[in-house]
């Protein structure tokens, strides 16, 4: 009976040692979206979202405005325009941001650790990031609801 009970002790262990801690695996949700903005401009939008368990760890956004040679000129105005978005996050740690214009086409590319930076930073900057930031985390199930929202519009896949 003891040897019952102790093969029985060790086969729970194995099974939670196994799958309990499945949850601290990282896995990366990806979110995308194309359409055309109008006036020549097209947008491609993809998010990378990483997450463990029930959180957003990672969040690396790239959004491209590719223009037709007949108003690629605009393209620098655009620039400026998202470069003035980003300029309040400028000095906030684990928040980087980069926008070019190479020929045709004007990248963004944001990277932010959600598991590393000061969320109440980022509510300070503006009032709408604690929409998603509760109690200093944001659930990848939130983040899915916005990119999939009538705001975003775009496609999530786990």
């Amino acid at each position: 009976m003891k040897k019952m009970l102790a093969f029985g002790g060790t086969l729970v262990l194995a099974l939670c040692l196994t799958g309990c801690g499945s949850d601290d695996k990282e896995k990366l949700m990806t979110c995308t979206k194309e359409d055309s903005i109008g006036n020549g401009l097209r947008g491609e939008y993809k998010y990378e979202v990483s997450y463990k368990g029930k959180y957003v760890t990672v969040v690396k956004s790239t959004e491209k405005i590719v223009a037709e040679d007949s108003v690629k000129s605009t393209l620098p105005v655009y620039k400026e325009a998202v470069e003035n978005v980003y300029a309040p996050y400028k000095d906030v740690k684990y928040y980087d941001a980069k926008v070019v214009v190479d020929g045709n086409t004007l990248t963004s590319s944001v990277e932010i650790n959600y598991s590393k930076i000061d969320t109440d930073k980022l509510i300070k900057i503006d009032q709408n990031n604690a929409q998603l930031i509760k109690d200093g985390k944001i659930k990848i199930d939130d983040m899915q609801s916005y990119y999939e929202s009538s705001v975003i519009k775009a496609t999530c896949k786990k």
